[in-house]
């Protein structure tokens, strides 16, 4: 699993669609499985789940992006896992690193910067 925090200030709603289209936009078989948000107690968090098919390892690989919003600073976690081809060992080909690559460049994209 490859992983990385990100962040940046602002409002979770102003940058949602703009990242959308940055990840989506990374290959012709990228797509949202699911996306959810809500507030607990003023914090805003939404989580949003990617998949796309990667030829080289013959497999799915999910993205996860988990952004929360608190005092006006949106912190993202980005989280790429299953692009493993086998049953005992875990080769992915590179897979997992390239997708998380596509989530930080999306986050890059929209003004995140590692912390």
């Amino acid at each position: 699993m490859a992983q990385q925090i990100m962040r940046r200030t602002g409002r979770i709603q102003e940058i949602i669609a703009p990242l959308e289209q940055q990840i989506v936009s990374s290959g012709m078989s990228c797509e949202r499985v699911d996306a959810f948000g809500d507030v607990f107690g003023g914090v805003t968090v939404w989580v949003l789940v990617y998949e796309k098919y990667f030829m080289r390892a013959s497999n799915r690989a999910t993205l996860t992006l988990t952004l929360i919003e608190s005092g006006g600073v949106i912190t993202a976690n980005v989280m790429a896992s299953g692009g493993g081809s086998a049953a005992i060992h875990r080769f992915s080909w590179g897979v997992e690193e390239s997708f998380a690559q596509d989530g930080w460049n999306a986050l890059a994209a929209v003004g995140f910067t590692q912390p």
